[in-house]
């Protein structure tokens, strides 16, 4: 199991690959798998509360049609639950056929990540079933994870950009974050040239306060202008409010992608 994004707030795809050593099936075992130990997840589902499932590639295009949110139910869903085992929250998936022996079968779910850093997390899985005459079942066991670098620019060190590490959420922070200024001329007009770049992505409308520019001439309430440099298309809308405190607020006027 794998992650797609290790971002706050994100939707977050996990990709899942199974396969088994002995066949499962709906008729004859009840099987049931649980995959559980997603803390901190917020569940995305539909109107009806199942998770919906998408299949994998080529050959594996329909494998999410071999599982259903509950027993007899409707082909590619899971159904979540905060309290799907002894690990936490997670999804249960009900067969709608035979899981066959030695076939490998891959789909993904969406998550949201929660607003806040945190550690991956390890995941479980398991397979149980009702029927006590035929007691088919697979004990639960640890996931295992790539644990690859998340896309982000190579030139960076790997921590910023998060691991495939199911649920690692990393903390914002800015890669560049650098001002220079114009002039040194007492009672000059001094231009403040700024850069920034988070290993995040931030939404449009979001807030970015520069504090700590105090002992300057510019008044309370001075809606100041800001201005895109080196040809770059303006990432922020074209005025800021700088107060007498020192803070200069300005907000995204678009989103914008993380490490750009």
């Amino acid at each position: 199991i794998d992650q797609d994004s290790a971002t706050p707030c994100d939707h977050n795809t996990m990709s899942v690959t199974l396969q088994t050593n002995v066949p499962l099936c709906a008729r004859e075992c009840f099987a049931q798998i649980t995959i559980s130990g997603f803390d901190g997840a917020v569940p995305i589902v539909d109107s009806d509360g199942k998770v919906r499932l998408s299949g994998g590639t080529g050959a594996h295009a329909s494998d999410h049609n071999t599982f259903a949110a509950g027993p007899k139910g409707l082909e590619g869903y899971a159904a979540w639950s905060d309290t799907a085992s002894d690990k936490g929250k997670g999804i249960i998936l009900y067969l709608t056929c035979c899981l066959e022996c030695g076939r490998p079968y891959i789909f993904s779910f969406p998550v949201k990540n929660p607003d806040c850093a945190q550690p991956a997390k390890q995941i479980f899985i398991e397979s149980t079933n009702t029927n006590p005459a035929t007691r088919v079942a697979i004990a639960q066991t640890q996931m295992n994870y790539d644990n690859n670098q998340l896309p982000l620019s190579v030139k960076y060190w790997n921590a910023i950009g998060g691991r495939s590490q199911p649920m690692e959420v990393v903390e914002p922070t800015w890669i560049n974050n650098t001002m220079d200024s114009s002039s040194t001329t007492p009672c000059g007009e001094n231009t403040l040239s700024v850069t920034l770049r988070a290993n995040v992505p931030l939404k449009s409308n979001h807030m970015i306060v520069i504090d700590g520019l105090t002992r300057t001439a510019s008044g309370d309430d001075n809606m100041t202008n800001l201005t895109a440099l080196g040809g770059l298309p303006a990432c922020f809308n074209a005025t800021g409010d700088w107060t007498a405190d020192g803070k200069l607020r300005f907000t995204t006027k678009e989103d914008i992608a993380a490490d750009r």
